[in-house]
């Protein structure tokens, strides 16, 4: 019953590519058909998995992205992303729990600090990732947000960076969860982190100057 149970979820692989599953944040997973009330109470973990990730001011991990049917080198996979506060994203193989790569986002201390005693105000990566939607080929891009406030953009089965990072929020400014529609990638800060205003921040992923609206 676990292996049939297991090989539908993995053949279906509904993605969740943001936080709360969707632009709107409903927390629906409307393409969930297997889970019920007689057959929910049999989950079982099976793996588990210790990340590197250095925690920062009662921060650490950010809530896990997912995306299925991901071509790689090694056929589709069904993909886990995973943030951490200090500047690292890992993609993990949803089957197995192995870490397919990870990406350090490497700058200069910015000259903003996050606030070193104030817990709310931690500095690096606070902002959780967002999965771009599938490319003609069925390649996918994931955007990051560093600490130093630059928009990274990797490719979802290698964890290749794709164009440069650009400008797009003030160092240590506590982004929250990033948010994508229409090719417009959007996000918020909050708290006065680090001098920061407390704003939104958007960007048209199909200007070429990258500009922030």
């Amino acid at each position: 019953v676990l292996l049939t149970f297991i090989s539908c979820a993995v053949m279906f692989s509904p993605d969740w590519p943001t936080v709360g599953g969707g632009p709107q944040r409903t927390n629906w997973q409307m393409d969930e058909t297997i889970l019920n009330r007689q057959n929910v109470g049999n989950l079982k973990i099976l793996w588990k998995l210790k990340l590197d990730n250095t925690p920062r001011q009662m921060h650490s991990l950010l809530p896990a992205l997912i995306a299925g049917q991901v071509p790689t080198a090694a056929g589709p996979k069904q993909i886990v992303i995973e943030a951490g506060v200090s500047d690292n994203l890992y993609a993990i193989d949803a089957d197995t729990g192995e870490i397919l790569w990870k990406k350090h986002f490497d700058y200069p201390p910015p000259a903003r600090n996050g606030g070193a005693q104030d817990p709310l105000c931690p500095g690096g990566q606070t902002a959780t990732p967002v999965i771009g939607p599938p490319q003609a080929s069925g390649a996918r891009l994931v955007y990051a947000l560093a600490g130093n406030g630059a928009l990274h953009a990797l490719d979802l089965a290698t964890g290749n960076e794709a164009p440069r990072p650009v400008p797009f929020g003030y160092p240590n400014g506590k982004a929250y969860a990033l948010n994508l529609w229409n090719n417009v990638i959007f996000t918020t800060t909050s708290q006065g982190c680090a001098g920061n205003p407390n704003q939104m921040w958007a960007m048209n992923l199909n200007d070429p100057e990258k500009k922030v609206m």
